[in-house]
């Protein structure tokens, strides 16, 4: 299985990380920061095509995406 990460610093978005699938690996405090480690497999083919082409048309009509 393949995996995609994502770090992030910012808590106010842990929560929608959540939403959308991610699961929290680790935290680690940089330079006085926290750093939210998260993982999540990687979409097959076809999820990955038709995620591409709904972002493709969105953007030509100029429509913002919901998740």
């Amino acid at each position: 299985m393949k995996w995609q990460y994502v770090i992030e610093e910012n808590e106010a978005r842990l929560s929608a990380l959540g939403e959308q699938g991610w699961e929290l690996v680790t935290v680690l405090e940089r330079e006085g920061k926290l750093r939210f480690y998260f993982k999540r497999p990687c979409p097959d083919l076809k999820t990955r095509i038709t995620q591409e082409q709904r972002h493709e048309v969105y953007t030509q009509l100029g429509l913002e995406e919901s998740t």
